[in-house]
């Protein structure tokens, strides 16, 4: 039976035939019950306990009209309003990227490094939703930062998502373009710059490339076009000791690490694999530096 004729039938049916109709979705039933929770506005425990529930028109309805977004390729972040990254819940909207589980290995790239009682000045370059500043901020709780991006609207809802999680007096959000309006020397960097090439950017899937900020995404022909406006930048900004973590695509840490070597030739360089293996990011540690007298 078609979704829009799902009403008065058992919540669990009408999950299904959601789930059925998502054909274009890699996670159909994921999505469906994501959407469904939303919907109904249910915990996993509450939807579970009331799937032998009928399903009033206005909540059928409700449901079908998130289900229809969805088969349009419309992220289901998007759709929610929201995406869970590191624990933490951040508001997200077409203005910022999405949060992706695979740029937690930049955290956890960092926490390998510095202890968590240290007091640093951290720096977030292109912080769209400030997921990666506000992890950090986080789990470093005596440290405080700069996120940093050209769009204004980014801006504004990662100072939100500061604020939600109670880290507003911590954490602060310049508009930049790069560090052009940034001074002071930093202990910590963390970018997630724009890094599709102009090839992948033609090949990207409609749910990305409908619905996401292009501008948050494309980096030039070989995609490291912001790398190379980065770097010449970064290396007064960085205290002796300090450690910079680069996000870029799987294709592109070896070409990366190269510019970083032009510019920090003396930080010792490693490559960062996210939860797949895939290379994901560089990382340029300034402490392991053998300075000479």
């Amino acid at each position: 039976m078609p979704l829009d004729q799902m009403t008065s039938r058992a919540i669990d049916e009408v999950l299904r035939a959601g789930a059925a109709s998502l054909t274009n979705s890699d996670t159909p039933m994921l999505d469906a019950r994501v959407l469904m929770k939303y919907s109904l506005g249910l915990n996993d425990a509450a939807l579970i306990a009331r799937s032998k529930e009928m399903l009033v028109d206005e909540a059928a309805e409700n449901f079908s009209a998130l289900i229809k977004r969805r088969r349009n390729e419309e992220p289901v972040a998007y759709i929610i309003g929201e995406q869970e990254f590191w624990g933490l819940t951040f508001k997200v909207n077409e203005r910022v990227l999405i949060p992706r589980p695979d740029s937690e290995c930049l955290i956890e790239a960092v926490l390998a490094r510095r202890p968590r009682d240290g007091d640093y000045k951290i720096l977030d370059l292109g912080t769209g939703s400030g997921c990666l500043l506000c992890a950090l901020l986080s789990e470093y709780q005596n440290s405080d930062g700069v996120g940093v991006d050209i769009s204004i609207d980014a801006l504004r809802i990662a100072a939100e998502n500061s604020r939600k999680m109670g880290l507003d007096l911590r954490a602060q959000f310049v508009n930049s373009d790069w560090l052009s309006a940034i001074d002071g020397r930093w202990d910590i960097v963390i970018a997630n710059p724009p890094y599709i090439s102009d090839d992948d950017m033609k090949a990207l899937p409609n749910s990305v490339a409908k619905y996401e900020p292009k501008g948050a995404l494309a980096g030039g022909e070989d995609g490291l076009d912001p790398y190379r406006e980065i770097m010449p930048q970064i290396v007064g900004a960085l205290n002796a000791s300090a450690l910079a973590v680069f996000e870029t695509g799987a294709d592109q840490t070896e070409k990366l690490s190269t510019i970083i070597a032009k510019w920090l030739p003396d930080a010792n360089r490693d490559i960062i694999f996210d939860l797949e293996g895939r290379p994901r990011a560089v990382l340029a540690d300034m402490r392991t530096v053998n300075k000479k007298d």
